[in-house]
């Protein structure tokens, strides 16, 4: 600031003149130049302290700078922090789980020759089994071959040969009663007490196959029981019962349990409590008549008797189910 005052009081002295100024000329002039310089320095100051205000605002712009970056430095050392224990736990879990897929795969290779060497014991057992079966019998037509025709099966402690449906009413049927519709070939179903307890006929053709059985079956499992009958004008009806269970010799082999019945055919053919009656062994005496030709479940009412005798042509003939006469028909059991 003194330099600019020097300056322009020499400029002032040094314009020539050809007179000498007084005192007072001298005295207005200098202070003329003085307050213009003055007015300049203070420009000039006012442009410095803006240029200074200028620097501090840059310089306050910069520590706030410096400290933000310090922040995000301190932030981002936190972060890689973080991501390297998080890297290292990554790495562990990893690692686990690779150890866990080897011994997943190993457990599997395990669990894969274990069902195998399983699979190939259940074969053997199934394999025993039928060779059981086939030697000892089966213990229903339910676990026997699904091939329609006579099978050993095992009743109590014995092996007896039976005849298996398969085909019909869902299969799994025991045949315990067969009749045809007559002729020369018929079987003789006037029988005794003695046969009818015991069975007779031929398994392929007509036959009985024997109380005492039925009723071994029927005591351990409640079994279904199946009656179809054949006549020249309706053709073929049915009727099954869902419970049935067979009494014993003491009990006169009477029917003990007869439930749920449907089908197409009427179901007052057989009734509960009703025993078993032979020529030779009759506990109703009402129907006497009907037991001439073969023995039958009766009791109060002579209502059916599919053991009587059958006519060739189905007319007059006294093989009955529910007063209707009937051609032919079977009786059948299933577990």
């Amino acid at each position: 600031v003194s330099c600019i005052v020097t300056l322009l009081f020499a400029l002032t002295t040094c314009q020539p003149s050809t007179e000498r100024p007084s005192n007072e000329t001298i005295l207005a002039d200098t202070v003329g130049y003085a307050g213009f310089g003055f007015e300049l320095l203070l420009a000039k100051i006012e442009q410095l302290e803006a240029k200074l205000q200028e620097q501090n605002s840059i310089q306050q712009q910069l520590d706030a700078t410096s400290k933000l970056i310090s922040t995000l430095q301190r932030r981002l050392d936190e972060t890689q922090s973080t991501l390297q224990v998080r890297d290292a736990l990554v790495g562990n879990l990893q690692q686990k789980l690779s150890q866990s897929e080897s011994q997943f795969r190993q457990v599997q290779d395990n669990l894969a020759k274990q069902v195998a060497q399983n699979l190939q014991l259940n074969r053997n057992v199934v394999e025993n089994l039928k060779q059981i079966h086939t030697l000892n019998g089966y213990p229903s037509c339910r676990d026997a071959p699904a091939q329609t025709g006579p099978q050993k099966l095992r009743v109590g402690t014995q092996t007896v040969h039976g005849y298996c449906e398969q085909d019909d009413y869902g299969g799994g049927w025991l045949v315990i009663q067969r009749r045809s519709s007559g002729g020369i070939d018929e079987e003789n179903f006037n029988r005794s007490w003695a046969n009818y307890r015991n069975g007779f006929g031929s398994l392929d053709g007509d036959h009985w196959w024997g109380l005492e059985k039925v009723h071994l079956l029927t005591k351990g499992h409640v079994h279904e029981l199946l009656v179809e009958v054949t006549d020249g004008f309706w053709g073929i009806q049915w009727a099954k019962w869902n419970r049935f269970q067979l009494g014993s010799e003491m009990k006169k082999y009477e029917i003990v349990l007869l439930e749920g019945c449907n089908g197409n055919g009427t179901c007052y053919g057989l009734e509960k409590e009703e025993p078993f009656n032979t020529y030779d062994r009759i506990s109703s005496n009402s129907c006497k008549g009907m037991l001439r030709e073969g023995g039958w479940w009766l009791k109060s009412f002579c209502r059916s008797n599919l053991n009587a005798i059958i006519k060739p042509s189905g007319r007059d003939s006294n093989m009955m189910w529910h007063h209707s006469q009937v051609q032919s028909s079977r009786i059948m059991i299933r577990q």
